[in-house]
């Protein structure tokens, strides 16, 4: 019997569902304030899911469409970052403070976790104050403007879509574990994130024989996604006054240790997850 697609999983669908992501993202964003790390990480997601949803209807709309609001979601969810890495650099900092018992680099520490609070409060102040949700939701309303106006074809458009991510994911692997720089490694762990969200939206998620694939993907996004924090992380380590001795260099080979055990880790799993052709892939999937 021939596997069908979920009916969401349609071009059709899929713009459903891109319009109710937008309108999810718009409402959490403009609800009670003052603005919460839950709501910018609720916004943020969102958006992240709008991106994945669109890039499955690349091919149905379009690239001159795609290109435009592929660009309006990207530069929406930007201003969101800021938030997010304020909140991310304070926890690492908090989870090195756990382990430290050398008082010279404790006090590098607990140095640099006091601006970071004071930072993240100032990054999420200055997005409530700065006029950068307005233009948030000004450019979310270009996109659900511009959707009124799409002729959304099929003719094999989330096949060749699923195919592209994968094929773009494989290609990523390669450059991360040719030269594992910090560009490299966030790059394919975004491939990664954009293929697990193309599989869920396709409903493949919930097929016992995808299980694997699924925690595989979710595998390599957390520890790729450790990985970037630390380095995030290291930056702002090395930008530091020198506090004592040799205590924020100290501090910096722990965090390299950590790193090379992290991508080791991750990259097996991405091999593993990459490891058949885009077609061996794609016949796995209810398209």
């Amino acid at each position: 019997m021939p596997r069908k697609t979920p009916p969401d999983a349609g071009p059709a669908g899929l713009a459903r569902r891109l319009r109710r992501e937008i309108a999810e993202a718009l409402a959490a964003l403009r609800g009670k304030a003052p603005l919460s790390d839950d709501t910018v990480h609720d916004a943020r997601k969102l958006l992240k899911r709008a991106r994945a949803t669109l890039r499955l209807l690349r091919d149905a709309i379009g690239e001159t469409e795609y290109a435009r609001e592929n660009a309006r979601l990207r530069d929406a969810a930007r201003p969101l970052a800021r938030v997010r890495d304020a909140k991310v650099l304070l926890a690492a900092v908090e989870r090195l403070l756990e382990d430290e018992k050398k008082p010279r680099r404790r006090a590098a520490l607990v140095r640099l976790r006091r601006e970071l609070a004071d930072e993240r409060l100032g990054v999420r102040g200055r997005l409530q104050d700065s006029g950068d949700l307005d233009e948030i939701g000004r450019l979310l309303a270009e996109v659900r403007g511009s959707m009124a106006q799409w002729g959304v074809a099929d003719g094999g458009a989330l096949r060749s879509g699923v195919r592209r991510i994968y094929r773009k994911g494989r290609k990523a692997l390669a450059a991360a574990e040719s030269e594992p720089s910090d560009e490299h490694l966030h790059e394919s762990r975004k491939q990664v994130k954009y293929l697990g969200n193309a599989i869920a939206m396709l409903g493949a998620a919930d097929a016992p024989k995808l299980a694997k694939l699924m925690k595989r993907v979710r595998r390599v996004d957390d520890g790729l996604g450790d990985d970037h924090d630390l380095a995030l992380l290291e930056n702002r380590i090395a930008s530091l006054p020198p506090v004592a001795d040799d205590a924020a260099e100290t501090l910096l080979a722990r965090i390299e240790r950590r790193r090379g055990k992290l991508q080791k880790k991750a990259l097996k799993r991405a091999r593993g997850l990459y490891k058949r052709k885009a077609t061996a892939f794609l016949q796995r999937l209810p398209l």
